[in-house]
C-alpha cells in the first residue's frame, strides 16, 4: 500500500509477484507514475489522490537462457550495464551507447545472474541465465 503520496508528484514503485505454482517471485519490476489531485495549496479538504501515467520500460535480453553472448535491447538509450552473480558481486560493466548492447558471456560459469541496465528513463533490473551444458 502506498501512503503519504502527494498531488501532482512523480513517483517510481517497485512491485513483483507470486507465482504459487512455481513457488517463485517474479524478477522486480519499476513502475512509474504520476499522482493527480487537488494542488497541494488548495485548502479544500481533499482526501483522494489518483495515477494518470504508468510508464513500464521495455527492456529484453536474447537469448534467455544464454551460453556465449546476449543482447541487451532497450526502447531507450542504454547507459550502462551491470552484471552481478548469485553472491552479488559485480563481475561485468559496459557502456551503453544506443538501444542494443551485446554482452560476452563466454566465461562466465552456468548459474543466474542480475542484469541491471541504466537507460535515459531510468534503471531496469533484469535475471539472465546462463547454461552451456548440452542436453
Amino acid at each position: 500500500m502506498l501512503d503519504s503520496l502527494q498531488p501532482g508528484t512523480a513517483y517510481t514503485a517497485y512491485v513483483r509477484t507470486w507465482c504459487e505454482y512455481s513457488e517463485m517471485y517474479s524478477d522486480w519490476e519499476h513502475v512509474d507514475f504520476t499522482t493527480t489531485g487537488v494542488n497541494p495549496n488548495d485548502t479544500a479538504d481533499h482526501d483522494t489522490t489518483g495515477i494518470t501515467t504508468i510508464d513500464r520500460q521495455r527492456v529484453t535480453l536474447i537469448p534467455n537462457p544464454a551460453t556465449n553472448s546476449v543482447a541487451v535491447t532497450a526502447e531507450s538509450e542504454i547507459l550502462s550495464v551491470e552484471a552481478y552473480n548469485i553472491k552479488g558481486q559485480r563481475i561485468a560493466t559496459a557502456e551503453g551507447d544506443g538501444t542494443t548492447l551485446k554482452l560476452d558471456t563466454s566465461a562466465w560459469p552456468d548459474g543466474t545472474y542480475t542484469i541491471t541496465i541504466r537507460t535515459t528513463q531510468g534503471l531496469v533490473t533484469r535475471k539472465l541465465v546462463i547454461s552451456k551444458m548440452k542436453y
